[in-house]
């Protein structure tokens, strides 16, 4: 790695607290202190659970892990979490044996939570054009990552934190690439990876056939992937609705994505025709006939300029 672009080594500056911020699907968020010799800031910690290949490969590990947190570093958005610097940490995992040491990513702590908390917690309280800003803060940070051929992978509304949302009320993304890493290393599928919820704002084309060995199914991530699954947080936020609302178990919701069936129109005053016309065009089964993260960009400054 580039030194220029190494991110800061911030071993032994960090005390990290022995509970747990949160536990996504591609690892255990930490909150901790950064000792900065202007004042202590609270942090977040993300560590990838160790498990699978990653005990038995730690160092084809370390290097894909090293690969993302090059890019990371050197994205420079507003709408983009900023990556302040590694530090080593001992990881638990489920497998027999001792922890092992393991590269954290240091971030900001976001107090506000992500999307999915503020939507829970404040939803009464956020107007339409508050919905609509979030969104076109998620859009600008989307445009931002593909035009650096940065693919997000997991833009979801699940319990995993990766659209967080600043003291000014301003979203950001994180976790970017980080669901592969997960598959990689875990030897799962990435379909298997994301059951639990996600896969009800997954791209139809990101899931094995029925009849197919899910197992040796690679799928074809695009730039258009992250487009569906903008629609379903689009859905999410307009309407507080998760996608298939209407279907409790994942799996029936898998086999109705396979049949080409899209989610089902909630009934909500905020969710207009023109919204939802908008979304049925994220949705697009054909990924190429879906709008570009630009034009979706565009497309929330018209509708928070109506």
């Amino acid at each position: 790695m580039d030194p220029t672009q190494q991110p800061d080594d911030l071993t032994g500056h960090i005390d990290v607290d022995g509970w747990f911020g949160g536990s996504g699907g591609h690892g255990d968020v930490r909150m901790g202190t950064w000792n900065r010799e202007t004042q202590p800031t609270k942090i977040a910690v993300k560590l990838l659970r160790a498990r699978g290949d990653s005990l038995q490969k730690p160092a084809r590990f370390a290097k894909r892990l090293r690969r993302e947190i090059k890019v990371w570093k050197q994205l420079k958005h507003e709408n983009i979490v900023p990556l302040l610097g590694t530090v080593m940490c001992y990881s638990a995992h489920s497998e027999p044996g001792p922890s092992i040491p393991v590269m954290g990513m240091v971030s900001p702590w976001f107090e506000n939570g992500s999307l999915l908390q503020v939507i829970s917690d404040s939803g009464k309280h956020l107007t339409v054009l508050n919905r609509l800003q979030m969104l076109g803060d998620v859009a600008a940070g989307l445009s931002y990552l593909h035009s650096k051929g940065i693919i997000h992978g997991d833009l979801t509304g699940v319990s995993t934190a990766n659209v967080l949302i600043d003291d000014a009320g301003r979203a950001c993304l994180v976790d970017f690439g980080l669901s592969f890493i997960k598959a990689e290393f875990e030897g799962t599928s990435y379909w298997s990876s994301i059951m639990g919820g996600a896969i009800r704002w997954r791209a139809p084309e990101l899931l094995p056939p029925l009849a197919g060995d899910e197992t040796d199914f690679k799928p074809n991530l695009t730039s258009a992937c992250d487009i569906y699954s903008y629609g379903s947080v689009m859905l999410h936020v307009m309407s507080e609705k998760i996608p298939y609302y209407n279907i409790g178990h994942d799996l029936s919701v898998f086999v109705q994505i396979l049949q080409g069936h899209r989610p089902q129109r909630p009934q909500s005053p905020l969710l207009i025709d023109a919204y939802w016309e908008f979304i049925a065009w994220c949705w697009d089964l054909t990924p190429t006939s879906r709008p570009s993260a630009e034009m979706v960009k565009m497309s929330l400054v018209d509708f928070i300029g109506k």
